[in-house]
């Protein structure tokens, strides 16, 4: 169930930095 919770935050997160590409969060992530 954790694993699967990860996996739609990391969904959420990913969407998110598509959409906002110069985000902090995302320029950290991405590195």
């Amino acid at each position: 169930m954790a694993n699967q919770q990860k996996q739609q935050i990391a969904y959420i997160f990913d969407n998110y930095c598509r959409q906002n590409p110069h985000a902090v969060e995302c320029s950290i992530y991405s590195s």
